[in-house]
């Protein structure tokens, strides 16, 4: 049998994507079968960082819902609510590959907004 990677009640499946600072991956909670996306982050500072900012941010509009996080062997976890796409996806999938300025104008006003 395979050796799955695991995180607290989380087992690590498949990669979403990977950026600067770290590797996404779909995760599945063992206990509630729900599925969630895990970063995994190699630099601690970052980590600490993105952790804080996320936690501050929970609550608002627009902002995923964040799980938990910790340390495990391959480097440090944050497991949040899994989304099918991203704004990325979502501007490739218009028709210029770009958004409109009225597009580009509220995701910043909403942006702006939260923070």
């Amino acid at each position: 049998m395979k050796s799955q990677k695991q995180f607290h009640d989380w087992i690590i499946k498949e990669p979403l994507g990977s950026g600067t600072y770290g590797n996404v991956f779909r995760c599945l909670n063992i206990k509630t079968n729900k599925s969630a996306a895990i970063k995994i982050i190699n630099e601690e500072s970052s980590a600490l960082n993105e952790t804080t900012i996320i936690k501050n941010l929970q609550g608002n509009e627009g902002i995923i819902q964040f799980f938990e996080c910790g340390y495990e062997l391959h480097g440090y976890c944050l497991v949040f609510e899994l989304h099918i796409i991203n704004l990325n996806q979502l501007r490739l999938n218009q028709p210029t590959s770009r958004f409109s300025s009225q597009t580009s104008f509220r995701l910043l006003f909403k942006m702006i907004k939260i923070g």
